[in-house]
């Protein structure tokens, strides 16, 4: 990674997540597994990008009720690791954003994947469209879709970032809308 060049930074938060990293013309940099015995070095990583990214793009995990059994220990995991990730960008001081999952699927044309790879298992997936873009990047596993989703998202940061887009700026303007809102219904009760 050059001193003074930009790159762009996605984390897929999931069990088998990981980092991605490109470079301001997209091309690949690194891509890391997340590593539940050595977060210390995933850590490393985000320290080393401190000045080198703008922000950072993190998939937001949100888990919702459902009566199946196993339900609140399949999805544990999942958030102490969106927990311990967002954890190591506050302590490094690396600003980041939460992209949701149909917000990321949309901007890379996967919208609806899994429903579509169920119809057609040749379809396009986050894995094979990350091994298209990226064919030097370390991907050979099944269990590397993490870090493929985390290159997807460093290069929607990277495409937003030359677009002039601010997805922190928009998320916090809806937040006051619906803040507002909320407050507007509330005063029509008292």
């Amino acid at each position: 990674m050059g001193i003074l060049e930009k790159y762009h930074c996605g984390i897929d938060p999931g069990a088998t997540g990981g980092i991605g990293i490109i470079d301001s013309r997209g091309q690949f940099a690194a891509a890391h597994r997340w590593d539940r015995k050595n977060p210390a070095r995933l850590y490393s990583i985000i320290l080393l990008l401190k000045g080198m990214v703008d922000k950072i793009y993190i998939e937001l995990i949100q888990t919702f009720p459902q009566k199946d059994v196993g339900f609140i220990t399949r999805n544990q995991a999942t958030l102490v690791n969106y927990g311990i990730w967002q954890g190591m960008l506050y302590a490094a001081g690396v600003p980041f954003v939460t992209i949701s999952p149909i917000t990321w699927q949309a901007a890379t044309g996967l919208r609806s994947w899994q429903a579509k790879q169920k119809l057609n298992p040749a379809a396009p997936s986050p894995l094979s469209l990350a091994r298209q873009l990226w064919p030097a990047a370390p991907l050979p596993y099944l269990a590397d879709d993490g870090k493929a989703v985390a290159l997807l998202l460093a290069d929607l940061a990277r495409r937003d970032s030359l677009a002039g887009i601010d997805r922190a700026a928009i998320q916090a303007q809806a937040k006051a809308k619906a803040k507002a809102k909320a407050l507007r219904r509330m005063s029509k009760l008292y």
